[in-house]
């Protein structure tokens, strides 16, 4: 089986009526953006609504951190970012299209 050269990924935020975030502890990534619902599985061993102020104290691998900055910046433009992770995080583009 050939693997593919690069690989697009989206994600979503989810903010409660207080402006707090979802997020979800992963085994092997840390704090990341919630994939399903707001519960533990064996995905996620935990799951914590943070205040937007104190995210990036949770986040601390490099891509999740760079994509959390570009939310949490968010100035209603959309932005067009490419990165490596291997071998380590690297950003290839950052643009508004």
């Amino acid at each position: 089986m050939v693997f593919p050269t690069h690989i697009v990924a989206g994600a979503g935020y989810v903010e409660d009526k207080n402006g707090n975030m979802l997020l979800v502890k992963l085994p092997h990534k840390g704090w990341d953006t919630a994939g399903g619902g707001p519960t533990t599985s064996d995905e996620t061993s935990e799951v914590i609504w943070v205040p937007k102020a104190e995210v990036m104290q949770y986040v601390s691998t490099p891509a999740m951190r760079f994509r959390f900055d570009k939310m949490l910046n968010f100035n209603g433009k959309v932005c067009y970012c490419s990165y490596v992770t291997k071998p380590e995080f690297h950003v290839l583009s950052d643009r508004y299209v």
